[in-house]
């Protein structure tokens, strides 16, 4: 897995159900790419990735280790982000890019990182008492 693979599942597995705006905040991700969606060109995921940002995703999901949701606005402009586009309501080609707000989940195979991480945690907590 290359090591931009590992920052970005390691950041969804904390944060689940990232959009794209926290992703763009990993070194390394932001860019001059559009993801699309791989069967409608004209849906739009994210509009400024970079190549190597591009590749990590497929790379993940290739893998089956994360998953990307449909999500609403809403989470982007709470994260600081919207895309100026029309919002795409279905599946299908659009003559004009439109935007599909999209989410990324870890699998739901429990991911040692996240029980490591919870177990830490619940460790900190416990001392703090």
């Amino acid at each position: 897995m290359t090591p931009l693979a590992e920052k970005i599942l390691e950041y969804v597995e904390i944060h689940p159900g990232a959009s794209f705006v926290e992703i763009t905040k990993i070194e390394g991700c932001e860019g001059e790419l559009a993801l699309t969606f791989s069967t409608y060109e004209n849906i739009v995921l994210w509009p400024s990735m970079s190549q190597a940002c591009v590749e990590a995703l497929a790379e993940l999901r290739n893998a089956k280790l994360i998953e990307m949701k449909p999500s609403t606005p809403l989470v982007y402009m709470i994260d600081g982000g919207l895309v100026k586009l029309p919002l795409a309501k279905t599946a299908r080609q659009y003559k004009e890019p439109h935007w599909l707000p999209t989410v990324l989940w870890p699998t739901r195979k429990k991911s040692s990182r996240l029980t490591k991480f919870i177990v830490d945690q619940k460790i900190k907590d416990a001392t703090k008492k």
